[in-house]
């Protein structure tokens, strides 16, 4: 069976675990939580990728910390063919057995990431020593050539120098206002660094600056304690591109005092309602980004930062503007700033961020859109005459600015509709000579299959590898209960869809299957196993189906789309058979021939499924497989009483 269909397993088999742990492929790349179920399998988890190349990323919760010296364990054995290594936790910091870790040999380490979890309201703690007991000679030494980039965390470098950041681009640490005086010694060790991210600075004073010569073109400073930063000094800054996180308060006085500077050009403003806001300006060749923090504040200093939207040297200069889709309840009945009320003659692209926001690290209860009746309602038209495109982006839930670089926190999944969103364009951009085009950052944000506009959350309407990962994770395959359940509920109604899209709908509806998913879908149904006639469904009659997995799977990659990321299949595997019981062969080795009536499938087979549908919907759907019998023939031995089968109902 080819690797690029192993992932997939789980859409239609029990025993998908069987199949995909001998391939060392799927398991080269792993993000995990680190509950005890996974700590206890986290060796097993780690062999399974056997010499491959891997990449870790783990999340260790509060209550799991003390299990941090287990976990390094297992890693260290690892850590020679490790090239991606993220451990997030609260309070790691401040264990000593994060020092086992960066003093093994890493010959292939590219990417460090040890940056913490997010604390409630955005607090950070204090940056602390990366050292224990004054002991650094072989603490971060030469045995990591290929680091490129580093995020610290909590930690800071030691005095000594380090020569495995010699080679390094990208460098996040903690540096407080007495320990400036080494800055010129941290970019001495790291020659070709490009981007310098410092956390927890303190100094309102003072910015560290590059000595002449450096390549450096680009410092993040992220304060959160002590004096704010000016915007004098902030701007006559000579590094080509400054961003600096501040508080609400602070970033809005220096978007002001910016806004007023004649010198420099606001470029973009995003304002997600209720998180933050980031404001950018450029003057010349020289990039500034103004931030606040995605963490909630006090709502008399949050209306403060929203005053932005009524700001006209603001909004009369602006190109680029973001706004989010989402807001909270608490927010809704007293925010009647959706849109800016004020005309914006540059401005060209509108980006809507989507997806539900994090508030403390939890999901709000409930959230309404900018896209809802109510709200529209509300809002005023969007005056932008030369807007040109719409973009649709979902939000990026890693606190690390690493996510970008290791692509291991990918957006989280946005649903919208399309009826609503054509209502949004049509009502509230006030641009009748030329309509704007709309691009979508897919597959993180898709359009619903609402035409009418009238459904809401379904759970048809969303991927169906990303509903069978939901339920790998939160109920787990091994509990047969569970499993029997998913099976008699989800995997029906995914063949009912297809077969209703395909056969069922009127000649005069729009299609959504195209002829190659058509051709699929119509070899879908390959035998009947049983017939019922339960109360519970008034008598109707039913059929227990065999459906062919791998035409089922394939309908679904076409029709559906995928979320999961396969790997590259290598040349030597053999092509994909549409034969189920030749997928079967291949595991199993040489079996009987196709003629053979003992040659059955079992019921519990890696590729067999089989599901209970309507007689009318199989007899619409696959006639060819309906043929007249006797009424004292038995339809399968596994139902030997036709007429009316005992089966539990779930629902």
């Amino acid at each position: 069976m080819p690797v690029r269909q192993l992932p997939r397993l789980m859409l239609v088999s029990r025993y998908w675990r069987s199949a995909t742990a001998c391939c060392p492929t799927l398991w080269t790349v792993l993000a995990l939580h680190a509950d005890a179920a996974v700590i206890g399998a986290l060796d097993d988890l780690l062999n399974r990728s056997r010499r491959l190349p891997l990449s870790l990323s783990l999340t260790i919760p509060l209550a799991s910390e003390h299990c941090l010296p287990g976990i390094c364990t297992s890693v260290v054995r690892h850590l020679a063919r490790i090239y991606y290594l993220g451990i997030h936790g609260r309070r790691i910091s401040f264990c000593s057995s994060i020092f086992d870790i960066l003093r093994q040999p890493a010959p292939n380490l590219r990417l460090l990431d040890l940056s913490p979890i997010r604390n409630r309201g955005g607090c950070a703690i204090f940056p602390l020593r990366l050292d224990d007991d004054d002991n650094t000679d072989h603490l971060l030494a030469n045995v990591a050539p290929q680091l490129r980039f580093v995020d610290l965390g909590l930690l800071r470098l030691p005095q000594t120098p380090q020569a495995a950041i010699s080679g390094v681009r990208e460098l996040t640490v903690g540096l407080t206002s007495s320990s400036v005086a080494s800055f010129a010694d941290l970019l001495a060790q790291a020659p070709i660094l490009e981007t310098l991210i410092v956390k927890d600075y303190t100094s309102g004073t003072f910015l560290p600056c590059p000595p002449p010569g450096h390549r450096i073109a680009s410092i993040e400073i992220q304060k959160t304690k002590g004096p704010a930063l000016s915007w004098h000094l902030i701007s006559g800054h000579e590094i080509p591109t400054l961003c600096v996180k501040q508080r609400h308060a602070a970033t809005y006085e220096a978007v002001l005092h910016a806004l007023a500077d004649d010198a420099w050009q606001i470029l973009s403003l995003t304002m997600d309602y209720g998180l933050a806001i980031t404001a950018e300006f450029r003057a010349e060749e020289r990039i500034r980004r103004l931030q606040t923090f995605d963490a909630w504040e006090h709502p008399t200093v949050e209306t403060t930062c929203e005053k932005l939207m009524y700001e006209r040297r603001c909004l009369s200069r602006i190109q680029h503007l973001t706004l989010s889709l989402d807001l909270e309840p608490v927010d809704q009945m007293s925010s009647d700033h959706l849109l800016p009320h004020l005309r914006l003659p540059a401005l060209t692209i509108l980006t809507l961020l989507c997806g539900a926001s994090e508030s403390y690290g939890q999901d709000p209860a409930d959230a309404i859109t900018l896209l809802d009746e109510w709200v529209l309602s509300r809002c005023s038209a969007l005056r932008a005459p030369d807007l040109r495109s719409i973009r649709l982006a979902a939000r990026i839930t890693s606190s690390s600015h690493l996510a970008r670089c290791g692509d291991r926190y990918p957006a989280r999944i946005a649903a919208v509709s399309p009826s609503r969103l054509a209502r949004f364009i049509a009502l509230k951009l006030d641009n009748p000579q030329r309509r704007p085009e709309l691009r979508v950052d897919a597959p993180s944000v898709y359009l619903l299959n609402d035409r009418a506009g009238l459904l809401g959350f379904q759970l048809w309407h969303f991927y169906l590898t990303a509903l069978a990962e939901a339920c790998e994770r939160s109920l787990g395959w091994h509990d047969d209960a569970l499993l029997k359940r998913f099976k008699s509920l989800v995997w029906p109604g995914a063949v009912m869809r297809m077969l209703r899209d395909t056969h069922l709908r009127p000649s005069s509806a729009p299609r959504v299957t195209n002829r190659a998913t058509a051709s699929l879908i119509q070899s879908l149904i390959i035998g009947i196993h049983g017939q019922s006639e339960h109360a519970s469904t008034d008598y109707l009659q039913e059929l227990r189906v065999e459906i062919n997995t791998t035409c089922f799977v394939q309908a679904t990659q076409d029709k559906v789309g995928s979320s999961c990321h396969a790997p590259d299949v290598p040349d030597d595997l053999p092509a994909a058979s549409n034969n189920p019981k030749a997928l079967v062969q291949n595991q199993k080795g040489p079996s009987v021939g196709a003629n053979d009536a003992s040659a059955t499938m079992a019921e519990n087979d890696v590729a067999t499924l089989r599901v209970w549908l309507p007689a009318c919907v199989v007899q619409l759907a696959a006639p060819q497989v309906m043929r007249p019998r006797s009424p004292h023939d038995a339809i399968d031995k596994e139902a030997p009483s036709a007429r009316f089968v005992s089966r539990k109902r779930w629902w």
